[in-house]
């Protein structure tokens, strides 16, 4: 999750000293409550030799670099993580190349070479495009901000609020330009290094996002969103161990934002450090008590190292918090199960199945609970929904099949079981099944056909075999029989089943005895 600020709030919002911000928040101010155009009329000379016009159009460029913060651009301070080495600032982005800064002594003689009419109609346009910004009218911003470039190409400022203009406006390549002339200008600028590292995550340039957190964090490490960008993209590299030390980065120096905990307990899970991560979820909720995502991470958490108080607890907390989140239910419904309390347990499935009576699983859950409990009558109405919602359901068919003929319900038995055959033909337990009901029912030829079903599919099925031995010694096929004994004495025998492999070989034996006199 990358942070990002509306580019309306224009250069205050990239500070970490805008606390303070409210005071700017009136709009317009004073001093520009007067057109650009009415101002270029005031031309009379001051004390210092400036136009009128210059003199305010100073003023306003003084009031944004006092909302930015700009004087902190200069007081370089190092980053006390990860000690890699930043690249030389020298190294240009690939989408502005082209961009080259002038030395110090050129800009000084092109600034003084500056007639003061192209200075003040350079700030005349940067605040006109300024205007345009703060009532969000980001195209209309472009045309006077590329004539301040045009007039005056060596500001920082202007290049900076260029990036801003077209990283609203969604293009990239273009914002890059910006930003990156900006730094080329100032390399102290870290708010241009921030906004460089957002535009390559959307450009899905990981290095060059990395480098550029790096630099503006390496100017300024009290900035939290650059820590936390910067971790969110170290993430995307597999790079757990950087992410997590700045993601506690922006939680010291922004200690109340519940997404630095949690993100970092999610790069713990990743690294499989689950007591840090329960710690770092149990700190988001101390910050946000209503984050429902790291209540359901800590439920699950407790759900899988057997701590089923704490599931219960937090998974109960989730659904309060979220109760469409289909997974919490299933996951309170296990942890309570798992205490033994299956009252709760089935209670939790029966509030699933009314928030979306739509939805099969719950309703297959809930049959298999009362299996379980050994209320086989009561699984019966929550198959018969499912099926209604899906009559192909191979485990409802099959299900309702043994319940059926539990029951003795023969007739019902052996259509249930039909329609499992029909859905999955390879399904061996759905044929033997059906042969045990028509063994049931004397049927001993749709038997046998149901048995050798199940050979051909699993020969290694040891019961189908014996069922087989049985049937055809009824029949008075004693080679089918005696073969089908043997073949189970040597399955069960394989299986460390002793006492049905004793059984087989003594009724091979008496086979034996019978047929071959």
């Amino acid at each position: 999750m990358k942070k990002t600020f509306p580019a309306f709030l224009t250069l205050c919002f990239l500070t970490s000293g805008c606390a303070e911000m409210s005071q700017y928040t009136t709009w317009p101010p004073k001093w520009l409550e007067s057109s650009a155009e009415n101002q270029t009329d005031a031309a009379g000379q001051n004390e210092d030799g400036k136009t009128g016009a210059l003199e305010e159009s100073d003023k306003k460029l003084s009031y944004w670099k006092q909302v930015e913060g700009w004087e902190k651009s200069n007081q370089e301070k190092p980053s006390p993580l990860d000690g890699e080495e930043i690249p030389p600032q020298t190294a240009q982005e690939p989408a502005a190349e082209n961009a080259e800064a002038p030395e110090p002594e050129e800009v000084q003689k092109k600034a003084a070479a500056k007639p003061p009419e192209e200075i003040l109609e350079a700030k005349l346009n940067f605040n006109l495009a300024q205007e345009f910004i703060y009532s969000q009218k980001f195209e209309e911003a472009v045309k006077p901000l590329k004539k301040a470039i045009a007039l005056e190409p060596q500001d920082p400022d202007f290049h900076y609020t260029y990036g801003l203009v077209f990283q609203n406006l969604s293009q990239h390549k273009e914002a890059v330009k910006g930003f990156q002339k900006a730094v080329d200008l100032n390399p102290s600028l870290w708010q241009a290094h921030y906004r460089l590292g957002m535009e390559f995550q959307e450009l899905k340039q990981p290095k060059n996002a990395i480098r550029h957190y790096k630099e503006s964090i390496k100017i300024n490490a009290d900035f939290s969103e650059a820590h936390f960008n910067l971790a969110n993209v170290l993430r995307t590299q597999k790079n757990y161990t950087a992410s997590i030390q700045h993601f506690k980065e922006a939680a010291r120096i922004d200690p109340g934002n519940p997404e630095h905990y949690f993100n970092m307990g999610l790069d713990y899970l990743e690294t499989k450090k689950i007591d840090a991560a329960i710690e770092s979820f149990e700190n988001t909720l101390t910050h946000a008590p209503k984050f429902q995502d790291a209540s359901f991470r800590l439920g699950k958490l407790y759900s899988e190292t057997n701590k089923h108080d704490n599931a219960v607890k937090y998974l109960s907390r989730a659904i309060e918090d979220d109760p469409a989140r289909e997974e919490t239910y299933f996951l309170l419904h296990n942890a309570h199960w798992e205490k033994k309390q299956y009252p709760e347990a089935l209670d939790v499935l029966g509030k699933l199945i009314q928030l979306d009576p739509k939805k099969e699983d719950p309703y297959f859950t809930l049959a298999q609970a009362y299996l379980l409990l050994n209320r086989p009558a009561d699984a019966i109405e929550p198959f018969q929904k499912m099926l209604k919602l899906n009559p192909d359901k191979f485990e409802a068919h099959n299900s309702l099949g043994m319940i059926y003929e539990k029951n003795k319900n023969h007739k019902l038995a052996i259509s249930h079981f039909k329609e499992a055959i029909r859905i999955k033909p390879d399904s061996y337990l759905a044929h033997f099944n059906l042969g045990l009901v028509y063994l049931n029912l004397k049927r001993n030829t749709d038997a046998i056909q149901e048995f050798r079903e199940v050979t051909q599919v699993n020969p290694d099925f040891a019961q189908a075999h014996w069922s087989l031995a049985v049937l055809y010694d009824k029949v008075q096929d004693g080679g089918n029989a005696i073969f089908h004994a043997k073949r189970a004495e040597n399955l069960f025998k394989d299986k460390f089943e002793k006492k049905k492999s004793d059984n087989a070989r003594q009724f091979a034996h008496l086979l034996n005895q019978k047929y071959q006199k």
